[in-house]
């Protein structure tokens, strides 16, 4: 299995746009005459006593590392700091995603375990402490070369913190394998990084969702009061959850909305009887209310939101009726 991973975009693949080729987008734009200075020569100090006060020694050091054109001036790659408790090192040969916590080990864990089910990378061998990828090709905008990279990612353990270092096992070009520097190694390492962080994200993202929706569908009702002691519906939901939710609910409880205003937080509408196993089937005998058009105030109570039933002189529905409402309801958000 080899999967394709094209990154043109900024936040994996970044780019020089005034640039017009590849290698340049490497290299710095001026030219690179400095290279051909002349051969310096020693500073010839005058002898004699005050020598060893005046001369400074300036010892000579090879030079490590690139020069001139072979200088990348690209920034360096940065790890998504996308999972909590995690903390990323880089390192010569990749990256090591650090965590203090068993938790946060454990979720790391899974969620390389996860990652490996997903249409963007598969394991070739794997056991409790190590994991082999199968070969990804990278299409890298700065270079606009394909590289086939194998990952090895293995735990490690420091200072009693866990770690899971990321290296490359592996770099192909044309079919071709060969060695890569350091530079590379971290570069490439980094993006297998981001994809682990970013698919953590997008785990999480989903899982919130999910409770989002699994909140929204069974939103706790009961009868209380409000300030001025008299009877209200207190739904446990924040006020922009239930004012969505709530025409769907009144409507399977025999409420018809003719209007609805959210900066006043109020719907009106009628009432209606149901047929008595209607009722039966929403838990209830009845709803004692009068057959007329109300007023439902919706308050809100930061993460509450109370509901209250006023007819059309302005008489507040009973302490018993917004009882048998509640129930229904309650058991209006299962239908």
């Amino acid at each position: 299995m080899k999967l394709t991973h094209p990154l043109l975009v900024s936040s994996l693949a970044l780019t020089l746009a005034a640039c017009s080729n590849p290698e340049s987008r490497r290299q710095a734009s001026d030219n690179f005459d400095y290279l051909a200075t002349y051969e310096q020569q020693p500073i010839n100090t005058p002898t004699g006593p005050a020598q060893s006060a005046l001369e400074y020694q300036i010892p000579a050091q090879p030079v490590n590392g690139e020069i001139g054109p072979g200088v990348d001036i690209r920034p360096p790659m940065q790890v998504f700091d996308l999972i909590p408790g995690v903390r990323s090192e880089l390192t010569d040969q990749g990256v090591v995603l650090w965590t203090v916590r068993s938790a946060d080990a454990d979720r790391v864990w899974q969620t390389l375990q996860s990652l490996g089910q997903s249409d963007r990378l598969s394991y070739v061998e794997q056991d409790a402490n190590s994991l082999l990828t199968d070969w990804v090709t990278w299409t890298i905008a700065d270079t606009e070369i394909e590289a086939g990279v194998q990952y090895r990612i293995n735990k490690v353990s420091k200072m009693g913190r866990t770690g899971f270092e990321i290296t490359l096992a592996g770099w192909q070009e044309d079919g071709e394998t060969m060695a890569v520097d350091d530079e590379v190694k971290q570069r490439y390492s980094v993006l297998l990084a981001n994809m682990l962080t970013a698919h953590y994200d997008n785990l999480m993202r989903e899982q919130a969702r999910q409770q989002a929706i699994a909140q929204t569908q069974n939103i706790p009702i009961s009868v209380g009061t409000d300030r001025s002691g008299l009877p209200v519906i207190i739904a446990r939901a924040p006020y922009d959850v239930f004012w969505e939710k709530a025409p769907a609910l009144l409507e399977k409880i025999g409420f018809t909305m003719e209007s609805r205003n959210g900066s006043q937080g109020t719907i009106s509408g009628r009432f209606d009887k149901l047929s008595s196993s209607e009722y039966a089937d929403l838990g209830v005998e009845d709803i004692d209310i009068k057959l007329s058009t109300y007023t439902i105030q919706f308050g809100d109570l930061e993460n509450r939101t109370s509901i209250s039933f006023v007819d059309r002189y302005g008489v507040p529905a009973s302490r018993e009726t917004l009882e048998q409402a509640a129930v229904a309801l309650q058991n209006a958000q299962k239908k």
